[in-house]
């Protein structure tokens, strides 16, 4: 609606208002003034009326009239009746009046109950001359009621006092109304007048008002309005086209109004506040391209959210810690749903939670320094923020987050956390202390080491745990070293708050503040007590053998040199004794290892009884020792020691559990000069005069000769001959057949390995296989002689021949394999060969040597199917224990006991026994070496099952072998 119309549609209302006030004010006026009028008609008449009765009274009273009952109509109170009837009829109007009584001698003057209010009110107020109320009658009809009081006078109490007094007639009609006194209410005059009769004339007079102020007002209304047009209308469609110039952007938009009127006044003050919104926006402009400029250059990340959580403002880093391309990506946005909406641990955020919400729920700021924002990628971003409410007018219209990027200083605080856990968890010592040594800080770890607890030294020097060991020369290198380089290490003696002195290794370490001077020093030390202790146990057992507390084969070796050294510069001699025990490693197979250490010890303490002080005796490990003798002046001088020695070995040994043992040894003797100039040299020189020794006969001992090294070399080349051979194959199978003595029917035949050389030729098995034992080619020898041999099996069953069990030879170092039963089992899973078609020959020797393992072993191979037999039986222990544990099919009698059977009772009784042994057992003999026809019968005599030897035929390559199938079927 236009505001021109909007003035006159307020104005008509306005004149309307006031038309319709001045017509209720002037209805009330009127009504008033007519009621005024009337009471004041009411109080005329009633005038009229008192001096009326008066009058009529006296007038009567002295008229000399009789009274009687023609005349008693005469009195004032019938003839006001009579005249106040014929008023109400006479006016028409419906106004009358009337005197009446609360004991009236008239009933047609009895007072209703109006009038009986009326009289009550003036008994109560006789000072009240009227009375004048509204009240509606009992028909319903509204009357205004005016009422007069009348007293007593005294000439009224003719009638009305003493009834004696009265009148004949007066008392005799009227039995009532007596006994009044002068001054006492009689009655009231009483005025009625319709309040119908009023509003008629009230009305009456106020239309006639009515239509006189109408047309005043209509004329005043246009009068106004065109005036309001004129001055008014005008003047504000002008502020107002300027004002919507404005409002549109033109802030060049003025009013212009001419005059000096209140509207011209506006117009000039809308020029002004235009010109000031000019200047005032200008201003704006820049302050918004400041902070334009401000979010924008601000390293921290700043949004803001309405109170619905949308974004309504971001700064470029704010989009790019979210990693987001610019921030017209968050804009619009829920901010909490976009980047607050899981906790770090994956917990759902609820918004009701979030304390940026509950900063514009609460109208404070928030500060949270350790949470996580969602990257737009998914990824987290730890967050120190503040939320802080914005205000307009005084009310919250959102909030303002301001966030930065915490993970360096998580970092820091995490690096912080773990230097304080390692300062104070770490095993190491550490002492913190300022530029001039005053100790600062100190960890469990010191306190445990020193015994001091940190407040017994915070605020000291290091010098109080000096142990005064150390001169002042070492601690200025300690200073010189930290100023030069800032850092200094090693091992200091220091003391505790016991009193004891103990070895530290110490590591101080200057701290440089930013301007690069020393802010403290860092010292971190490790008691090496224990270390020191063991560096001592560890040189000594580096040193020394530990089961006999004798010096190892590296003391020995630093002491002959310097045995060396001394007979260099003094012209002496000196001697080596290689000694080994005989017969030890029966001994320890058969007693055990304690028993073995045991005598081992025993030994030592024996030979050293028989050695000078200065001499010194060494074990190199096993049952080999080494005897240096300095000094000596002769080789009959190492004799005489070595036949001491072995003297003193010769006598048995009692041991603790009672065994007693018999060994011996083999001694080996090298000299300096002429054997050696080196340590390694005169060792080795006697190790080879030892085996010298073992094989003229044991319990001997010998001198290193040249024959002697030459053939330690050939034993050498030997090794690696045989190495080479068995890359290059040059091992062949020769098979000796096995013959049943009862029908001479070939039952089997045992494979044996011989090394073709390409220069030598055929190499018997005692030239290499002892020494193949010895560096562990027995291992991989053994194992193709067992694939060899099954392959040559196989190709005899494939040529249609009925092949025999093979015999296979396990050395003892083959045995000590923990899988051996695995390797028997691929090679026959490989060549496809039944395992009933195997045997595997074992010596006792390997079987004692495994002790409670070889059972283990032996049923391992067993459950394969394949025999087990003891090969060279009767040359070790013979035990029959062993023989009933373990899974054995066969026994094999060693060839030495079959060579002298013919002539040699012992042997005789030895193979009997061993044959009634074996068939107590039920297990199968087979001989070894049967090579004459005696040896063949006495066999057959005691009930032998089997034999082998050159009486049938000596070991033959297979195809000849293949020839004595042939001949069997």
């Amino acid at each position: 609606m236009k505001l021109r119309n909007k003035l006159w549609l307020g104005m008509g209302a306005a004149f309307l208002a006031l038309f319709v006030l001045f017509e209720w004010n002037d209805y009330r006026e009127s009504r008033a003034n007519i009621l005024s009028e009337l009471r004041e008609q009411a109080q005329i008449l009633h005038g009229v009326l008192v001096a009326t009765r008066r009058t009529y009274q006296h007038v009567f009273l002295e008229s000399g009239v009789p009274l009687n009952e023609q005349t008693l109509h005469f009195l004032p109170a019938h003839a006001m009746g009579k005249i106040s009837n014929n008023f109400r009829e006479w006016m028409g109007n419906g106004i009358g009046f009337n005197n009446v009584s609360d004991r009236p001698r008239n009933p047609a003057n009895q007072a209703d109950a109006v009038e009986l209010e009326a009289m009550a009110y003036f008994r109560a107020s006789p000072q009240s001359t009227q009375r004048f109320v509204p009240f509606t009658a009992a028909d319903g009809a509204a009357y205004y009621h005016y009422s007069a009081p009348l007293w007593m006078e005294p000439h009224c109490l003719k009638c009305h006092g003493d009834p004696a007094d009265a009148p004949r007639v007066i008392s005799q009609r009227y039995p009532d109304a007596f006994g009044y006194r002068a001054g006492e209410l009689r009655g009231l005059i009483s005025i009625k007048v319709p309040v119908s009769t009023v509003e008629e004339r009230v009305m009456s007079v106020w239309r006639k008002q009515l239509l006189q102020n109408l047309g005043l007002m209509l004329a005043a209304f246009v009068s106004v309005a065109l005036l309001t047009q004129l001055f008014v209308i005008r003047k504000l469609k002008r502020i107002r086209r300027a004002a919507d110039r404005l409002a549109a952007g033109d802030l060049k938009a003025r009013a212009e109004l001419p005059g000096g009127d209140e509207l011209a006044h506006l117009g000039q003050a809308f020029d002004g506040m235009a010109q000031a919104i000019g200047g005032r926006e200008h201003a704006l402009q820049e302050r918004e391209e400041l902070v334009r400029l401000l979010l924008e250059s601000t390293a921290e990340a700043i949004y803001g959210i309405d109170p619905e959580g949308r974004c309504i403002f971001a700064n470029p880093a704010c989009a790019r810690l979210l990693g987001y391309a610019d921030s017209e990506a968050l804009m619009g946005r829920q901010m909490h749903e976009l980047v607050h909406h899981h906790h770090a641990d994956g917990r759902a955020y609820a918004g009701a939670e979030c304390p940026i919400h509950r900063s514009f729920r609460e109208e404070r700021p928030v500060h949270v320094d350790n949470e996580v924002f969602w990257r737009a990628d998914g990824g987290m971003l730890p967050v120190e923020y503040w939320s802080y409410p914005m205000r307009r007018s005084g009310r919250v219209v959102g909030t303002v987050v301001t966030f930065f990027d915490i993970s360096e200083r998580l970092q820091h605080e995490a690096k912080s956390r773990l230097a304080a856990t390692v300062f104070e968890s770490t095993h190491e010592g550490i002492m913190i202390t300022d530029p001039h040594s005053r100790i600062l800080a100190v960890n469990q770890a010191f306190t445990r080491v020193t015994g001091y607890e940190e407040e017994e030294v915070v605020g000291q020097t290091p010098v109080m745990l000096r142990s005064g060991r150390h001169d002042p020369d070492f601690y200025a290198v300690i200073w010189r070293a930290l100023r030069e380089a800032g850092h200094w290490q090693g091992e200091i003696w220091n003391r505790r708050k016991s009193g004891e002195v103990y070895p530290e290794l110490l590591s101080i370490s200057a701290v440089h503040d930013s301007r690069g001077d020393v802010s403290h020093y860092v010292g971190m030390f490790t008691d090496i007590s224990k270390i020191k202790e063991s560096e001592a146990r560890l040189a000594h057992l580096a040193h020394y053998d530990p089961l006999t507390d004798l010096p190892n084969r590296l003391l020995l070796s630093s002491r002959l040199r310097h045995a060396i050294e001394q007979a260099q510069r003094q012209q002496t001699r000196l001697a080596v004794l290689f000694l080994d025990l005989d017969r030890f490693k029966n001994v320890n197979d058969s007693l055990g290892h304690q028993v073995g250490d045991e005598l081992l010890r025993a030994v030592t303490d024996r030979m050293g009884e028989r050695l000078r002080a200065e001499d010194t005796l060494a074990r190199l490990g096993g049952d080999e020792f080494i005897a240096l003798l300095e000094r000596i002046h002769e080789p009959r001088d190492a004799a005489m020691v070595a036949r001491s020695l072995l003297e003193a070995l010769a006598q048995p040994f009692t041991l603790s559990q009672g065994h007693e043992v018999y060994i011996g040894a083999s001694i080996g003797i090298s000299l300096y000069p002429e054997d050696g100039a080196s340590d390694s040299e005169l060792i080795m020189h006697a190790d080879v005069a030892m085996y010298q020794a073992k094989d003229q006969g044991r319990n001997a001992y010998g001198f290193y000769t040249q024959a002697l090294s030459d053939n330690a070399n050939q034993r050498l080349e030997m090794e690696t001959k045989l190495r080479r051979a068995l890359e290059r194959g040059e091992f062949v199978l020769h098979f000796q057949p096995q013959v049943g003595l009862a029908d001479g029917r070939l039952i089997g035949a045992e494979a044996l390995v011989r090394w073709l050389h390409p220069g030598q030729g055929l190499i018997p098995p005692n030239q290499f296989i002892p020494l193949a034992e010895e560096t562990g080619l027995i291992v991989p020898l053994g194992e193709w002689v067992l694939r060899q041999a099954c392959e040559q099996w196989l190709r005899w069953r494939d040529a249609g021949l009925a092949p025999v069990p093979l015999a296979v030879n396990i050395s003892p170092r083959q045995f000590r394999q923990q899988d051996l039963a695995q390797v028997v089992r691929r090679v026959l899973e490989e060549t496809g060969v039944p395992a009933s078609a195997l045997e595997l020959e074992l010596t006792e020797g390997a079987l004692m040597h495994q002790g409670e393992d070889a059972e283990t072993a032996l049923r391992g191979l067993k459950q394969l199917g394949v025999s087990l037999a003891i090969d060279d039986f009767g040359t070790g222990y013979s035990s029959l224990a062993y023989l009933k544990r373990f899974p054995l099919d066969q026994l094999k009698i060693d060839q030495s006991f079959v060579r002298d059977l013919t002539h040699d009772t012992g042997d005789r009784e030895l193979v009997s026994t061993i044959i009634a042994m074996a068939r107590k057992l039920r297990l199968k003999v087979l001989a070894e070496g049967v090579e004459t026809r005696e040896q063949f019968d006495y066999l057959v005599e005691q009930g032998c099952d089997a034999y082998q030897g050159y009486l049938y035929s000596r070991p033959v390559p297979a195809d000849e072998f293949e020839t004595l199938l042939r001949g069997r079927g």
